[in-house]
Parts: C-alpha cells; structure tokens; sequence
C-alpha cells in the first residue's frame, strides 16, 4: 500500500509483482523501475486484472489502473477505470482531494475519510507484516457490479467501519441492507445450482465473514450470532467447492479464510458450555480445504495463516480428540489409536515456504509453533499428560524458546495454548512482553482479547483450578474460553 506522504511501501510495486522480482519499495517510484525507464505502476489497490484480449474484466482493452490509498473522502463505486484515472490526474494538477465523492449513494469504508489507511485491513487479517492483500480483494469484489452479492460486500465493509468508528446507527443501517443483499444473493445461488455463478458465490461468502466478524464485535449479539453467519458461509461454499480440487489466485485466499476461521471456531466451541445445536453442528461440519488432499501445495506456509493448510487440517483433528473426561470413549483403545495417528503426522508435517532455500526462515519458525501448540494440546488435553511428563516439558520448552527467538508472534491460538503452560514469572513474563510488542505492530483485532484471556487463566491457575500444577488444563480451558460474551475466534 503507497504511503502519501512519502518514504517505503510493505509492498511490491505491481510492476515488480509481475516479473516476480524483489522490489525496494520506494514511493512513489520504486528504483527498479527508474532503471528500466518504466512508468512504476504504484502499490494501490488493482482495480483490474485484464487478461490478453479479455475485453469482459476492463473497460479500457489491455490495461489497469492502480488506485492509491489517499487521505479524503473520494469514493468509487461502479466508477470505470478512466473516470478513476481523470479523478487521480485532477488530483495530482491540483494537489488536494474533491470537495465531493465521484459516488454519492454509497460510503465504501468511511474509516478512510479522516484516516490514510482503512482499520479494517487490521480487524481482518491475520498478520502484522501483511494486512493488504485480503483488504485490498474484497474491495475489488465489493466494486465489480451492482449484483446484491457485491452490494452485499460494499455495505458489510461500511458496516464494519461505522462499527469500529462507534457510529451505532450508521452501522446498524448498512448491517440491514448487507444482511438483505446477502439474503437474496443465497436465493439466487441455490436456485442457480448446479450453474452457479461462482464470482457471485465467492463474494457472497465473503460478505457472510465480514458480517460475521461483526457479530463478533457487536455487544449486542446472542453467542449464536456468529455462527448462524458461519453457517451461512459454509453453505455457500458448499454451493461451488468442488472436492479433490486445488484452487488457486482469488478463490483460493477466500477459502483458506474461511478454513482457518472455521479451525479456530470449532477449538472455542469445544471449550463453550451450554452449546446451541447449530454450534454442534458446525464444529462437526466437513473442513472445505482449497487444495486437493495429496496436493504438495499443503504443506506451503500461507502468509495470511501463519501456517500450512496440512496443519490447520491436524490441529482440527486434534482438536477432535480431546474428549470429556467422564465420555466412555475417553482413553479407549480406539481414542488411544487416534491419538497416536496424530502424533505420528505431528512428528512427520513438514511446512516449507513456497520457492524458499535454506537457510529457515522466520516464517517457518513461525509455524512451527502451530506444530508445537497443537503437540502440547494433544499431550495434556487428549491424552492427559502431566506438564512434568518428559516429553510434555520438551515440547514446551522447545515452544518457550522459540518464542523467545521470534521475539513476536501474532497468531493468537499457538501463543494462547504456549501461554497457559507458562507457570514461572520468566515465562510469564517472556509472553507479556511478546504480546506487547504485537498489540503496538497490531493494535485492532483479537490481540487484546488473548491478553485478557493469558491473565484470567493464569489467575485461574495460580487459585489451584485444574489440580496442583496443573495436572488437567482442561477446567481452566472451559472456564477462560466461556468467560467471554461469545465464543472467541482465535483469529
């Protein structure tokens, strides 16, 4: 994203992007472009990605158009890509931004008025180094027509915005006409089987998430809220996933959203009490995975992850194993049997960046925490092992050091299940100041939340819940995760 006021861009510049080249990020021209003699293309949002002679993805033949994330409050809706251009060559003769919006009828993001950037790329995303991409495509999907899915999009983005800018009443309009876009949309989608449109799909399931994140951060929601939306999500997505296909580009990054929302959902709602039985039923529903089961594309670590898609699919499983302990089942031969299944794929997952060479890099390491978390929650949880078992202690004071070594990590459900083996104040200690330096990288999102939780539990712990030392952390599971008004999403 370009930075108006000058200095270095966390993106490549799209020209960059292209040739697949390194980029140094300077705005507003990066150097590898000065030396090419090539107009640099900028770090905005991509309105369009024109293939050769697709004439149906651009109004303007072979081109596109790069819009920079400016300071203002102009607007683009079912604004072609050379009323945009006209607009940002006024804007750069006369040095300041229109009086008025292009569009009228719509405010897309309104957070970005008074502010550069939106706070929904940090509310949505999962990383701190790169919170662009998945922003950036539900803008273009939310600007692509005036189809009620893509309506459905643009007012749940303003809903998000007006929500987290603490105007209730502009917020609570646009939940209204996102939430009837969307009805129709579904209408429409499930007559149109087995043709369906899946442009139209795939926007619709991301107007389903962004509503629901924010019953998520609505005070005013039931705990169902968030997974009626859910469900709603899953039952588009079951509309056009195919099984045993791997998806790429677009569709890809929005059900590899969905899945790892769907992960971390199904973890709260094993530790929810009381649960409605549609949380059970989706907590039980089938993973919708973007790749093929044998695809080698499993195992690359996903940026907007923090992991491989191979290791969200185990720590589901995992998550499947951990049993009440008055169930009969618990301990059996066959939960036994499952168990050491997992154990097995925990010693043997490998999470490679795609393209990487040695030396590892941070990002591997990174994920290597999802393989040590989902270890240490199995061993105490499935199995309920001690935290002074042998191989119980390895595998937290491999997690400890780790942690240690990265200095950050911003992937609330590794650090949430590290933090609750923490037991003395170096420890603690260790993951107060990690969680502090991600909540200053990361101010918005689910950070503070984790904090809130870290400490109950440890206050929990230190009151003797779950046995001396800790022998079950299950009790302290259940009481942490139900002392919130809805099921946290870990996300």
């Amino acid at each position: 994203m370009a930075d108006p006021d000058g200095g270095v861009t966390q993106k490549r510049c799209w020209n960059c992007r292209s040739r697949k080249v390194a980029c140094d990020r300077a705005v507003p021209a990066c150097l590898n472009c000065q030396r090419r003699g090539q107009d640099c293309l900028g770090y905005g949002i991509k309105l369009s990605w024109p293939r050769a002679n697709d004439e149906k993805r651009a109004t303007r033949g072979d081109k596109h158009h790069v819009l920079p994330i400016l300071p203002g409050n102009a607007v683009f809706i079912n604004a072609s890509n050379q009323d945009i251009e006209v607009w940002n060559s006024s804007l750069q003769t006369r040095g300041d931004a229109p009086k008025e919006p292009l569009a009228m009828t719509f405010s897309l993001d309104p957070f970005l008025d008074t502010h550069k950037y939106s706070a929904l790329s940090q509310i949505i995303s999962t990383s701190c180094e790169d919170m662009s991409d998945l922003y950036n495509l539900l803008i273009r999907m939310s600007l692509t027509s005036e189809a009620p899915p893509a309506v459905a999009t643009r007012h749940a983005i303003a809903a998000l915005s007006y929500q987290h800018l603490e105007r209730r009443q502009e917020a609570l309009a646009h939940h209204g006409k996102a939430l009837s876009a969307l009805q129709v949309s579904i209408d429409s989608l499930s007559q149109l089987m087995p043709r369906t449109d899946s442009v139209q799909a795939f926007q619709a399931m991301a107007a389903s998430m962004l509503l629901n994140i924010y019953e998520s951060l609505n005070f005013d929601a039931s705990s169902l809220s968030w997974a009626i939306f859910f469900c709603g999500v899953k039952k588009i997505a079951n509309l056009v996933h195919r099984p045993h296909t791997t998806y790429e580009g677009d569709p890809a990054l929005i059900l590899d959203w969905v899945f790892y929302h769907d992960t971390f959902y199904k973890f709260s709602i094993r530790h929810w009490p009381n649960k409605e039985d549609q949380q059970v039923q989706l907590a039980a529903q089938e993973k919708i995975i973007s790749k093929a089961v044998f695809s080698p594309m499993r195992q690359i670590i996903l940026k907007s992850s923090g992991c491989s898609l191979e290791m969200l699919d185990i720590i589901c499983h995992v998550i499947d194993a951990v049993r009440d302990r008055d169930d009969p089942s618990h301990l059996s031969a066959e939960h036994l049997g499952i168990i050491r299944t997992l154990q097995l794929r925990l010693d043997r997952v490998k999470q490679v960046l795609q393209n990487q060479k040695p030396p590892a890099h941070p990002w591997e390491q990174r994920a290597d925490l999802y393989r040590l978390a989902a270890y240490i929650y199995l061993e105490r949880m499935a199995l309920c092992r001690p935290r002074g078992d042998p191989k119980v202690a390895s595998l937290i004071d491999q997690a400890m050091s780790l942690l240690s070594t990265l200095g950050i990590c911003e992937r609330p459900w590794p650090v949430f299940v590290i933090a609750l083996e923490a037991r003395t104040d170096e420890e603690r200690r260790s993951i107060v100041d990690l969680l502090g330096t991600a909540s200053d990288l990361k101010p918005l999102g689910s950070i503070p939340l984790l904090k809130r939780m870290i400490h109950a539990a440890w206050v929990q712990q230190d009151l003797g819940l779950g046995g001396d030392g800790g022998l079950d952390p299950l009790p302290v599971y259940n009481a942490v995760i139900s002392g919130n008004r809805v099921p946290p999403a870990f996300t």
